[in-house]
């Protein structure tokens, strides 16, 4: 089965709530760029009950693919600029990040890219 981010899916495992469970793990591997081990038994209670009765167990690994490397910019300035127009072509997720708005112009970056504008990048005190 594959499952997409938005939770659009291709396949199955057999349905029922064990696959709905497996869909939101997968959401969350997707999310955290991490791949899990899903364990899940068709019971009511007891430990990785997913809540059915029909009996039986299932293990499954989740894997994530075809994600984009990321690559974070702190600075919207001239030289980060083409470092974000020749990352593109190379299938970057492109995150930009600066102080001022002004900077965060889109028609700078390439399409696509995640502009931030941040108040300050000074870390919080911690006392």
């Amino acid at each position: 089965m594959l499952v997409m981010a938005d939770g659009g899916c291709i396949g199955t495992i057999g349905g029922g709530m064990i696959e709905r469970l497996v869909i939101e793990q997968a959401i969350a591997a997707i999310a955290e760029r991490k791949a899990r081990v899903f364990h899940g038994r068709m019971a009511r209670t007891g430990q990785d009950a997913v809540g059915s009765d029909c009996g039986g167990a299932m293990s499954v690994y989740i894997d994530v693919h075809g994600l984009r490397p990321r690559l974070i910019l702190i600075g919207a300035g001239h030289v980060n600029r083409a470092i974000a127009n020749a990352a593109k072509p190379l299938g970057f997720d492109i995150h930009v990040a600066d102080i001022y708005p002004a900077s965060l112009d889109p028609a700078l970056f390439p399409v696509g890219t995640t502009l931030v504008h941040g108040e300050t990048f000074r870390r919080p005190s911690t006392r």
